[in-house]
């Protein structure tokens, strides 16, 4: 069952960020900044095109913030998360492992256990994510690594409330579009392991603000789908 609006479905797919097809008004209505109070210098998020395709460019220079919108996702009827990034710069620097230098070129969070699937909810429990204050909520944060093993959940430096999962490392990939899909149930079972609740939410973020350095990245569609006979757990 999906609650809130601009979710484009039918029996296979929901897509959550269809940013080819979306306007600019559009997609910035259903993707809302996410901004850290205690950072000032914030990424910037633009619909760009890149290869005659509209895509998500983010370019953070010493910086962090977010775009987060909500949803209510069933994943027993769609496990699946699809997207593809593409990542031209990395922060220097960077460790997976700690706090003053937490810093990826792009990730994806799936939020759970949000209040309700509204905008102000997700801001608030994204602060007690980054705050290490949540109680019930959590999230799955796939990454662009530096150095952990690809695959392996890890927890956040700043919180165990968020399980990070490494699809891409270092230089590897850089500058080409990667095609990803995750069986998020599998995944959610191997960081917390249990059946995840409803989705609440999903985010983006490329952030740079501990290193101190520069990363762009470019986000493109994005997307659930239903199971079927020939899709794999994870890739």
């Amino acid at each position: 069952m999906i609650t809130v609006p601009n979710i484009f479905a039918d029996e296979q797919e929901l897509w959550v960020g269809r940013f080819s097809s979306g306007s600019k008004a559009e997609i910035f209505s259903d993707w809302q900044p996410y901004l850290f109070e205690t950072i000032s210098e914030h990424t910037n998020y633009h619909l760009v095109l890149d290869q005659d395709i509209n895509v998500i460019k983010a370019t953070s220079r010493a910086a962090a913030s977010g775009l987060i919108r909500p949803l209510d996702i069933d994943l027993s009827k769609y496990p699946l998360l699809s997207w593809r990034w593409k990542v031209t710069q990395r922060p220097s620097g960077g460790d997976d492992n700690k706090r003053e230098n937490d810093d990826h070129a792009a990730r994806i969070y799936l939020i759970f256990n949000a209040p309700e699937p509204n905008e102000s909810k997700l801001k608030w429990l994204w602060r007690q994510l980054s705050s290490n204050q949540a109680l019930n909520t959590h999230a799955l944060n796939y990454i662009w690594a530096h150095s952990a093993k690809l695959n392996q959940p890890i927890p956040n430096p700043y919180t165990a409330s968020v399980m990070m999962i490494p699809v891409n490392r270092a230089d590897v990939g850089i500058g080409s579009w990667i095609e990803i899909k995750r069986n998020v149930v599998a995944d959610y079972l191997a960081s917390f392991g249990k059946q995840p609740p409803r989705l609440s939410g999903i985010a983006i973020m490329t952030d740079t603000d501990n290193s101190k350095s520069q990363a762009i990245a470019y986000y493109g569609d994005i997307k659930f789908i239903a199971p079927d006979n020939h899709t794999e757990k994870t890739q």
